[in-house]
Protein backbone atom coordinates (compact mmCIF):
# COMPACT_ATOMS: atom_id res chain seq x y z
CA UNK A 1 0.00 0.00 0.00
CA UNK A 2 1.62 3.22 -1.07
CA UNK A 3 -1.02 5.61 0.19
CA UNK A 4 -3.74 5.70 2.81
CA UNK A 5 -6.67 6.60 0.57
CA UNK A 6 -8.36 3.20 0.73
CA UNK A 7 -8.50 3.15 4.53
CA UNK A 8 -9.69 6.73 4.80
CA UNK A 9 -13.12 6.06 3.36
CA UNK A 10 -16.27 4.50 4.74
CA UNK A 11 -15.91 1.85 2.03
CA UNK A 12 -12.59 0.59 3.40
CA UNK A 13 -12.47 -2.69 5.36
CA UNK A 14 -11.41 -0.91 8.55
CA UNK A 15 -14.84 0.67 8.90
CA UNK A 16 -16.73 -2.61 8.52
CA UNK A 17 -14.99 -4.45 11.35
CA UNK A 18 -16.65 -4.89 14.73
CA UNK A 19 -13.26 -4.40 16.42
CA UNK A 20 -12.06 -1.06 17.78
CA UNK A 21 -8.98 -0.34 15.64
CA UNK A 22 -6.71 2.65 15.15
CA UNK A 23 -3.97 3.09 12.55
CA UNK A 24 -1.13 5.51 13.32
CA UNK A 25 1.68 6.74 11.14
CA UNK A 26 5.30 6.69 12.33
CA UNK A 27 4.82 10.07 14.05
CA UNK A 28 1.95 8.67 16.16
CA UNK A 29 -0.64 10.63 14.21
CA UNK A 30 -3.94 8.85 13.67
CA UNK A 31 -4.49 7.99 10.02
CA UNK A 32 -7.83 6.29 10.53
CA UNK A 33 -10.07 4.65 13.11
CA UNK A 34 -12.76 2.01 12.87
CA UNK A 35 -16.37 2.95 13.46
CA UNK A 36 -16.26 0.77 16.59
CA UNK A 37 -13.46 2.86 18.09
CA UNK A 38 -15.26 6.08 17.19
CA UNK A 39 -18.42 4.87 18.94
CA UNK A 40 -16.38 3.80 21.97
CA UNK A 41 -14.90 7.25 22.52
CA UNK A 42 -17.77 9.25 21.01
CA UNK A 43 -15.82 11.04 18.28
CA UNK A 44 -16.13 10.79 14.48
CA UNK A 45 -13.12 9.46 12.53
CA UNK A 46 -12.95 12.68 10.52
CA UNK A 47 -12.27 14.63 13.74
CA UNK A 48 -9.55 12.18 14.78
CA UNK A 49 -7.58 11.96 11.53
CA UNK A 50 -4.38 13.95 11.68
CA UNK A 51 -4.39 14.21 15.48
CA UNK A 52 -1.50 12.92 17.60
CA UNK A 53 -2.37 9.77 19.59
CA UNK A 54 -1.40 11.42 22.88
CA UNK A 55 -3.83 14.29 22.26
CA UNK A 56 -6.65 11.81 21.60
CA UNK A 57 -5.82 9.84 24.76
CA UNK A 58 -3.96 12.24 27.10
CA UNK A 59 -4.36 10.00 30.16
CA UNK A 60 -2.50 6.97 28.82
CA UNK A 61 0.28 5.54 30.98
CA UNK A 62 3.82 6.85 30.53
CA UNK A 63 5.22 3.68 28.97
CA UNK A 64 3.14 4.13 25.81
CA UNK A 65 5.83 6.06 23.90
CA UNK A 66 8.39 3.35 24.62
CA UNK A 67 6.02 0.63 23.46
CA UNK A 68 5.03 2.56 20.33
CA UNK A 69 8.74 3.01 19.54
CA UNK A 70 9.30 -0.74 19.96
CA UNK A 71 6.41 -1.42 17.59
CA UNK A 72 7.94 0.92 15.01
CA UNK A 73 11.11 -1.17 15.28
CA UNK A 74 9.17 -4.30 14.34
CA UNK A 75 8.16 -5.77 17.69
CA UNK A 76 4.77 -7.48 17.34
CA UNK A 77 1.92 -8.19 19.73
CA UNK A 78 2.76 -5.63 22.41
CA UNK A 79 -0.10 -5.56 24.91
CA UNK A 80 -0.95 -2.70 27.27
CA UNK A 81 -3.80 -2.55 29.76
CA UNK A 82 -4.89 1.02 30.34
CA UNK A 83 -8.14 2.78 31.25
CA UNK A 84 -9.97 5.31 29.10
CA UNK A 85 -13.19 7.19 29.54
CA UNK A 86 -15.74 6.02 26.98
CA UNK A 87 -18.43 8.03 25.24
CA UNK A 88 -20.80 7.13 28.09
CA UNK A 89 -18.48 8.84 30.60
CA UNK A 90 -17.50 5.59 32.29
CA UNK A 91 -13.80 4.90 32.91
CA UNK A 92 -12.95 1.32 32.08
CA UNK A 93 -9.80 -0.74 31.51
CA UNK A 94 -9.04 -1.79 27.95
CA UNK A 95 -6.49 -4.14 26.45
CA UNK A 96 -4.56 -2.43 23.67
CA UNK A 97 -2.62 -4.62 21.23
CA UNK A 98 0.06 -2.89 19.17
CA UNK A 99 1.44 -4.28 15.91
CA UNK A 100 3.50 -2.89 13.05
CA UNK A 101 1.43 -1.80 10.04
CA UNK A 102 3.24 -3.26 7.02
CA UNK A 103 2.44 -3.71 3.36
CA UNK A 104 2.77 -7.10 1.64
CA UNK A 105 6.44 -6.47 0.85
CA UNK A 106 7.19 -5.80 4.52
CA UNK A 107 7.60 -2.03 4.29
CA UNK A 108 6.41 -0.51 7.54
CA UNK A 109 4.03 2.44 7.45
CA UNK A 110 3.13 2.79 11.10
CA UNK A 111 1.22 1.06 13.86
CA UNK A 112 -2.09 -0.80 14.04
CA UNK A 113 -3.77 -0.80 17.45
CA UNK A 114 -6.68 -3.03 18.45
CA UNK A 115 -8.63 -2.09 21.57
CA UNK A 116 -10.85 -4.51 23.54
CA UNK A 117 -12.51 -4.35 26.96
CA UNK A 118 -10.51 -6.07 29.67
Amino acid sequence: MTNTTSIETKEGPLHHTRSAIAVLNSSYVLIDASDSLCRLIGVEAEALRGVNWFRIFPGLSKDWKIKLDHTLHGVKDIVITDPITGANGEMKNYVWQLNPWNDVSGKQYGIAITIAPE
